[in-house]
């Protein structure tokens, strides 16, 4: 399931990418504003190459300025700066809105995977039955057809699922008919190459626990496993290398509290609360968005060492989504809020970034208790330090 430390991660990814998109976006401006400078509009001829320089290098500055103090563009001193800054603008609010939309789909589409892993193990349980019309070469060698689908059948989970096979079609919208080849193979590869299974195949299990057992080990070892299986998976799902885990352990879950005897079942949540970690999801986004030019403009104050130029892109978003969080979020103590940044900075930056993302948002924290920013609420994080 989705916890919070992974919804930070997925907020960091698309606002890591999206400062990329926004970094591409100034340039692509200043190339404009390099173009539109280069002739003497009285003359027409070029400028003298030090005087283009110059100039260049002001209206660039100019515009940089206007976007930071976040102008209109309406002075009445109109240069080519002020003439952009609206379409600049336009521009960025379009990519944040798609942003946040790929932000939640990301989030969603962890659902959508582990419904069609579903669908998939009910079309990999019920391939017994297709096995009768098949030719024995394609089953382990001196196992007869009836045996395996004898097994598959003495197996209450796999008849589970293979009678509930398109229980999820309607909200996962895959037509499994159309992969019956990826199917095919993996459920051939199972039954050749892995020794529980075969045994199970030849030997059966005793147990309802032992047959459980067996399906999870096939969900683990096999299915989530194998390359065709995760080929299909990655056509259809643009995240799922980053949500592989995440997706067979909701499914390997279910089959845990799986009762094969009921006709009604629960589905494994996408979190232990998500309508209260999606706000928290949308409003990390939100607020770490919002606030990024003014806790830029903060760390650009403080010390050398901590301007924003000169901070890596991937630890400057880790501090400001931090900085949001600290602000934001009153009921998370400082202490959680950093060490969480702290193991996003091992994951994805350097092996210095951890002491560099510590120290950062450990003084920003001091300095914003100190005055007031920062105020905590609820039982024990008024002291939190």
């Amino acid at each position: 399931m989705l916890n919070r430390s992974l919804l930070r991660s997925r907020v960091f990814h698309r606002l890591y990418g999206l400062q990329v998109v926004f970094d591409g976006t100034m340039s692509s401006f200043f190339d404009r504003i390099r173009e539109s400078m280069e002739w003497n509009p009285e003359s027409g001829e070029k400028l003298p190459k030090e005087e283009f320089k110059k100039i260049v290098k002001q209206e660039k500055q100019k515009f940089l300025d206007l976007v930071l103090l976040d102008s209109t563009g309406k002075e009445k001193d109109q240069t080519i700066a002020n003439e952009l800054l609206p379409e600049y603008k336009s521009q960025i609010a379009q990519e944040s809105l798609r942003a946040r939309k790929s932000l939640m789909e990301s989030a969603e589409s962890v659902h959508q995977a582990y419904l069609s892993s579903l669908d998939f193990i009910g079309e990999f349980c019920s391939y017994g039955s297709i096995l009768e019309k098949e030719k024995e070469k394609n089953l382990p060698k001196g196992l007869p057809q009836s045996q395996t689908f004898k097994m598959i059948e003495d197996n209450p989970f796999m008849v589970f699922f293979a009678k509930n096979k398109h229980f999820s079609r309607k909200k996962s919208g895959i037509d499994w008919s159309r992969e019956e080849d990826c199917i095919r193979m993996v459920f051939i590869d199972s039954s050749k190459n892995d020794e529980e299974f075969k045994s199970y195949l030849t030997k059966g299990a005793k147990t309802l626990e032992a047959k459980r057992e067996i399906l999870l080990h096939l969900v683990s070892e096999r299915i989530f496993s194998h390359q065709g299986f995760n080929s299909l998976f990655e056509e259809r799902f643009i995240s799922w290398f980053q949500d592989k885990k995440i997706v067979r352990n909701m499914v390997r879950k279910f089959i845990k509290e799986l009762d094969p005897q009921k006709d009604d079942y629960e589905h494994t949540p996408l979190s232990s609360n998500w309508e209260e970690d999606r706000e928290f999801f949308l409003d990390l986004w939100d607020h770490s968005i919002k606030d990024w030019k003014e806790n830029e403009s903060f760390l650009a104050k403080q010390a050398k060492n901590w301007d924003p130029d000169r901070i890596a892109l991937i630890d400057k978003t880790l501090i400001i989504m931090g900085m949001a969080e600290m602000v934001h979020f009153p009921s998370i103590p400082v202490k959680v809020t950093i060490n969480e940044y702290i193991e996003l900075s091992k994951k994805y930056s350097t092996p210095n970034s951890k002491t560099f993302v510590n120290g950062v948002l450990d003084k920003v924290s001091g300095k914003w208790m100190k005055s007031g920013k920062v105020k905590k609420s609820g039982r024990g994080l008024i002291d939190n330090k």
